[in-house]
C-alpha cells in the first residue's frame, strides 16, 4: 500500500514530538518567564562597538498551575541553531516538549520557598544558552527554588528576546582565545553583580514571592567558574557550584595564592576533569575552609550537564563533547547532586554528597572538606511559614 508523503512526514514528525524533557520530581509544578534587563556593559567584548545594552534573564519559578498538556521547550530558532552546527534532522530538536509553562503564576501567600535563596545561573560560554539546561533549572524549581538565568548578548549563539528580536552572537562551534575568554568571565561575573542589584526592582515589578536579599550562584563551564569567582566580590552570595568549568581568574590565581571562599562550594565535572588533568581543579579545594565536594561523573563529558545529554539520543547527529552515558541517567545524577548541595543550605541533609553509595555507582568523590556553615533562615529572621 503506498503512504502519500505528507502521511509519512506527519508519522515522522509524531515521534520527533514525542520526546520531552523529563518532567521534574519535586512538589510543585514549574513556570518560566524571559525578561529583558537593560543594562549597560561597558568595554563588552562581544556587542557592537564594544557596548552592551541589555541582559536577557529567564526565570524558572514553582507554581501550582498543572500544565494542560505537552508544553514547548524552546524556540524554533535556537532549536534549528543547534540542530544545523551539529548535524540533526531538521526538526528534531524543535519537536522536544517539556512541561514548563510560559509565564504561569507564582506562588502567592507565604510559604517556606519565599525564604530559599534565589539560585542565579550562569550557562556555557558561547552556549549553550540557559533555556538548553531546562532539565536542571526546572528540577530545582520543582523543589520550590527561583532561579534567575542570566545571558549575554551577543555571546550566545543565538538569543530570542520576550518581543521576538533576535539576536546572533558568536557561532555554535568556535575557538576562543584566551584573551577572549578572559574578559567574558570577567563580564559574567560583573553580570551577576548587576542582576543582584536589580532583582529587587524585578521582583517588585513583577510582585513575585522571590527572596531578593540572599542569593547563591551556579554554572556550566565558563559560567561555573565565574560563579566562583562572584563568590569571592559579592558578599550576599552564600554558596555556588562550578559545573566542568576551566577555573580562572582570582580562584586560579597561584601567583599570589588561591582564596578560601569561606563558603559551601562544590567542584562537579565530567569523567577527566580531575587534578591530574586540571591542575586548578586540585589547588582551588585545598585552600578551602569551608564545607566543599569534589565529584566526578563516570562516562560523562563537558556536554551532558546540559540538555544536550538528552538531545544525543535524538538520532543520528555530531554532537560533539558528550559521553557514553545515558542521557536521562545523566539528568537523574546532575539534578540528585546539584538539588542536594541547596538543600544543604537549608540544614537538609542527602546522602548523595556524603560519599561513594550503591544508589550513585556513577559518582566519584574526588575530594572533600565538612566546613559548618549553613544558611539558617530563621537565624536570618527570614521566617518559616505554613504553606
Amino acid at each position: 500500500m503506498m503512504l502519500s508523503s505528507s502521511v509519512i512526514l506527519l508519522g515522522l514528525l509524531h515521534g520527533i514530538s514525542a520526546t520531552s524533557i523529563p518532567p521534574p520530581t519535586g512538589r510543585y509544578q514549574v513556570g518560566s518567564s524571559k525578561h529583558v534587563f537593560e543594562h549597560i556593559t561597558q568595554d563588552d567584548p562581544v556587542a557592537p562597538n564594544k557596548i552592551g545594552t541589555s541582559l536577557l534573564i529567564t526565570l524558572f519559578y514553582p507554581t501550582k498551575s498543572v500544565p494542560n498538556g505537552p508544553q514547548p521547550y524552546i524556540d524554533n530558532t535556537t532549536a534549528s541553531v543547534f540542530e544545523s552546527a551539529w548535524n540533526y534532522t531538521a526538526g528534531t530538536i524543535q519537536h522536544v516538549t517539556s512541561s514548563v509553562q510560559q509565564n504561569a503564576p507564582f506562588l502567592q501567600g507565604h510559604n517556606d520557598e519565599s525564604s530559599y535563596p534565589t539560585l542565579l545561573f550562569g550557562p556555557g560560554g558561547g552556549g549553550p544558552p540557559s533555556i538548553m539546561y531546562t532539565a536542571l533549572l526546572s528540577e530545582l524549581a520543582s523543589h520550590g527554588y527561583t532561579i534567575a538565568a542570566v545571558d549575554h548578548p551577543y555571546e550566545q549563539p543565538y538569543l530570542q528576546y520576550p518581543d521576538g528580536t533576535s539576536i546572533y552572537g558568536l557561532p555554535v562551534v568556535y575557538s576562543f582565545s584566551l584573551e577572549l575568554f578572559n574578559a567574558i568571565y570577567e563580564m559574567r561575573i560583573k553580570d551577576f553583580a548587576a542582576l543582584i542589584d536589580y532583582f529587587p526592582t524585578l521582583t517588585s515589578q513583577l510582585n513575585a514571592p522571590f527572596n531578593a536579599t540572599h542569593f547563591a550562584v551556579f554554572g556550566h563551564s565558563l559560567g561555573g567558574a565565574s560563579a566562583l569567582g562572584a563568590m569571592l566580590q559579592l558578599p550576599s552570595v552564600m554558596a555556588g557550584i562550578n559545573m566542568d568549568g576551566l577555573l580562572t581568574g582570582d580562584p586560579a590565581n597561584t601567583t599570589v595564592g588561591v582564596p578560601d571562599e569561606k563558603r559551601n562550594v562544590m567542584m562537579f565535572g565530567q569523567q577527566d576533569h580531575t587534578p591530574e588533568n586540571e591542575g586548578t581543579w586540585g589547588i582551588f579545594p585545598k585552600a578551602q575552609t569551608g564545607w566543599w565536594r569534589e565529584v566526578t561523573v563516570d562516562a560523562a563529558l563537558h556536554l551532558d550537564f546540559s540538555d544536550a545529554a538528552i538531545w544525543k539520543g535524538l538520532g543520528k547527529n555530531d554532537q560533539p563533547e558528550v559521553g557514553t552515558i545515558d542521557g536521562t541517567r545523566m539528568v537523574q545524577i546532575v539534578r540528585a547532586v546539584v538539588t542536594a548541595f541547596f538543600d544543604k543550605l537549608m540544614g537538609e541533609k542527602e546522602a548523595v554528597l556524603d560519599g561513594p553509595e550503591k544508589k550513585w555507582p556513577e559518582l566519584n568523590f574526588v575530594g572533600y572538606g565538612n566546613g559548618n556553615y549553613t544558611y539558617n533562615c530563621l537565624k536570618e529572621g527570614l521566617g518559616l511559614g505554613g504553606l
